[in-house]
């Protein structure tokens, strides 16, 4: 258990930055398996070269394999990180309940299975039960990234591709403020919301 906080954040996972929190900061996405994919398909393209039951086809395997470890280490420490910290800085985390598996089919499924959002979202909520914190998702239907964090207006549907560091903005009318898709989205996530925008809090650690 940690010492309890008086800060809480908004956190909004994307492919152009892994994660926006509330409080406007960005962490970069390491995009792991893109990074090696020149190397990987040299690799494979080794592989595919090589005699079938030949020592030297084992050996471009093991290649290979050691490749796919070197992504998924890299993909373990990075989540872990990032989790920790977001945990041990702030009391309650506010998260959106995402369909991992259908965004895992669309036009960016490489990208959204590379970033491993499921596992990240795993993470958060195991340390928040151990560390004393709450985890809270934000239904499905909150329309957060389509509203102005400060004054609610409602812009139209954005598509996925719309995040933090593209062009598109979300504008107000009424403010003339023009925040970025992911820190409106973030922010709003952080806002004390009705509780039927809410999901049951997943995390919750008083009594224990």
């Amino acid at each position: 258990m940690l010492p309890e906080l008086e800060t809480e954040t908004g956190v909004d996972l994307g492919l152009t930055h892994y994660a926006i929190l509330s409080g406007g900061d960005k962490i970069a996405n390491p995009r792991w398996l893109r990074r090696r994919e020149k190397k990987l398909a040299k690799l494979q393209r080794a592989l595919s070269g090589k005699e079938k039951g030949s020592k030297n086809r084992d050996k471009a395997r093991a290649k290979v394999a050691r490749q796919h470890v070197k992504v998924a280490d890299a993909r373990h420490d990075f989540l872990h990180q990032v989790s920790t910290s977001i945990i041990r800085e702030n009391q309650a985390v506010h998260v959106e309940t995402l369909s991992v598996r259908g965004l895992a089919r669309g036009c960016h499924a490489k990208s959204v299975n590379d970033a491993s959002w499921g596992a990240f979202l795993a993470l958060l909520e195991g340390k928040a039960v151990r560390y004393g914190r709450i985890l809270a998702r934000v239904g499905r239907c909150y329309p957060s990234s389509q509203l102005c964090p400060c004054c609610g207006w409602r812009v139209g549907r954005l598509p996925l591709g719309v995040r933090g560091g593209t062009a598109r903005l979300v504008v107000s009318t009424m403010t003339g403020t023009s925040p970025q898709r992911s820190t409106s989205c973030c922010k709003d996530n952080a806002s004390p919301w009705s509780p039927g925008w809410l999901d049951t809090a997943k995390t919750t650690v008083e009594g224990r």
